[in-house]
């Protein structure tokens, strides 16, 4: 990550481990760690822990102007996956976001207000098609 007055280099280590045809530990460090369970041929779940993280640039003519939000937070989480062929597959998750916090500074990302964000569950979908 770099720009806006801001560099952070970090190595992702990633590597995909199945120590059972029916287990698969998935590591994208540090990003994504999940390990996933194959109920059957196409029924699979998943426990992972995600993380997330983002800079903007607060809009021209905003307090502080042309300032610096910096957003920070881990996720925990349980899903379940349908893969019917290798053309379709289904996700349903649910978790629970962790240790949220937030940032704001002025254009040089100085003077900066530090806010926790409470944690919050969340859940989501999704349909892939891939062609």
């Amino acid at each position: 990550m770099t720009g806006m007055r801001y560099t952070r280099a970090l190595p992702i280590l990633g590597f995909d481990y199945f120590p059972h045809n029916d287990w698969k530990i998935n590591m994208v460090f540090p990003l994504n760690v999940s390990v996933a369970y194959k109920v059957t041929s196409h029924f699979s779940m998943e426990a992972a822990l995600r993380t997330v993280l983002s800079r903007q640039r607060v809009p021209k003519n905003t307090h502080p102007d042309k300032g610096l939000v910096a957003y920070r937070n881990w996720g925990a989480e349980l899903g379940l996956d349908y893969a019917w062929n290798q053309f379709f597959s289904a996700n349903a998750h649910i978790g629970e976001s962790l240790a949220g916090r937030l940032r704001v500074g002025d254009k040089n990302d100085r003077h900066r207000t530090h806010y926790r964000i409470r944690d919050g569950l969340y859940w989501g979908a999704y349909l892939s098609i891939a062609f």
